[in-house]
């Protein structure tokens, strides 16, 4: 129950061919997030996919260099040329919010599990208790990012969801004997 459905379309036409080689490397971190059996893991394969979508994103945040002792130089006091670069934490937080409509609280959240999973901030048993919700967040960007790649509608499946309680209405059975009433009977 990880919220994310999917169908078989016979007269859907999707080729990988239709990734260059960044969407098919965000495609893979993806598909191996999906098979991850712990949750940081998920997480991190999960933040991979998004940043390599992100970095091919137009959006952006740049600011001037910031020295270690905090002081701001705008150009180079050498050549005189601007200082401007990208900011990450802001730059993907933008994306998040802009492109995905992620509300910027849970944009913020998902940028510090991120950064305690890299050890740059003190390690929150607070956040890493909502790992699993700020997963299935970026299963659902991740997802729309690929789809938006390989020319899928977002409406369309596979669809992944967050936020909300969901249950998929798919019941499986297997083995091989036959099946018998009390074996569908609900205690």
């Amino acid at each position: 129950m990880t919220g994310v459905t999917t169908q078989v379309h016979a007269d859907l036409s999707v080729t990988l061919e239709a990734l260059d080689r960044r969407q098919h490397a965000a495609l893979d971190w993806y598909l191996k997030a999906l098979a991850a059996q712990f949750q940081v893991d998920q997480f991190m394969f999960l933040w991979i996919a998004f940043e390599i979508q992100s970095d091919e994103s137009p959006v952006r945040v740049e600011g001037p260099l910031i020295t270690r002792c905090q002081h701001e130089l705008a150009e180079c006091p050498v050549c005189g040329k601007p200082t401007t670069r990208v900011i990450q934490g802001p730059t993907r937080q933008r994306y998040l919010t802009e492109t995905f409509g992620i509300g910027e609280d849970v944009a913020r959240e998902l940028w510090r599990a991120r950064q305690i999973l890299h050890g740059a901030q003190d390690f929150d048993s607070a956040l890493m208790g909502r790992l699993p919700e700020l997963c299935q967040v970026m299963r659902a960007v991740v997802n729309d990012g690929l789809k938006d790649a390989l020319g899928i509608p977002r409406q369309a499946p596979p669809i992944v969801e967050y936020g909300q309680f969901a249950v998929a209405p798919n019941l499986g059975l297997g083995g091989t004997r036959q099946v018998e009433q009390t074996d569908i009977d609900w205690p």
